[in-house]
């Protein structure tokens, strides 16, 4: 279990990313390291983050998105063809 002395949050999430200096929660090292450029705090919300349940996530572009609905899509066919024939 995480704790920050500073603010006395706590959080169970082995992932979680939390800054001491500005108290954020990041759901992964990537978020964190971003948020930090130039050795200072800045806004998640500037490089495109968004916040869920009280953490800061990365938000997957559209063609990402994309590419995971083609992706679930050809493996849900290639399933169902599987068994017929």
């Amino acid at each position: 279990m995480g704790y920050c002395i500073k603010c006395g949050e706590r959080w169970k999430a082995k992932r979680l990313c939390h800054c001491t200096a500005c108290h954020r929660n990041f759901g992964g090292i990537f978020g964190f390291d971003l948020h930090r450029r130039g050795m200072k705090c800045n806004d998640p919300e500037d490089f495109g983050m968004v916040m869920k349940n009280g953490i800061w996530q990365r938000t997957m572009s559209e063609e990402y998105k994309n590419k995971l609905r083609k992706l679930s899509r050809d493996t849900k066919s290639k399933t169902l063809g599987a068994g017929q024939g």
